[in-house]
């Protein structure tokens, strides 16, 4: 996993990378950009994590933040309604996690 070089500055490439190693996503896939806010803000081209990243892991892992991804990216590509129920649960486990 990458991490920043410089306390909490990423380039969007690292700051993509780093939640897509947490998601278990490969490089190619895309993350949404509401997902990618919760997380990042940009000044000046550069990206600062609004967290540190040892907490931003710890509610990936106590969450199950990836295998609710997961979940819902099956749904939407089965088209079945219900995956942007998934898609708001994961932005309001984020969200509340992020707050607490």
């Amino acid at each position: 996993m990458m991490n920043s070089d410089t306390d909490g500055v990423y380039t969007k490439t690292q700051a993509y990378n780093f939640l897509k190693g947490l998601l278990g996503l490969s490089k190619k896939d895309f993350i949404n950009k509401k997902f990618f806010s919760l997380f990042f803000r940009e000044s000046d081209n550069l990206y600062l994590i609004r967290q540190p990243e040892d907490i931003i892991k710890m509610i990936f892992s106590k969450e199950g933040i990836a295998e609710l991804n997961k979940m819902y990216y099956q749904k939407k590509m089965e088209h079945d309604p219900s995956a942007e129920q998934v898609a708001q649960k994961i932005m309001f486990i984020v969200r509340t996690s992020l707050v607490a």
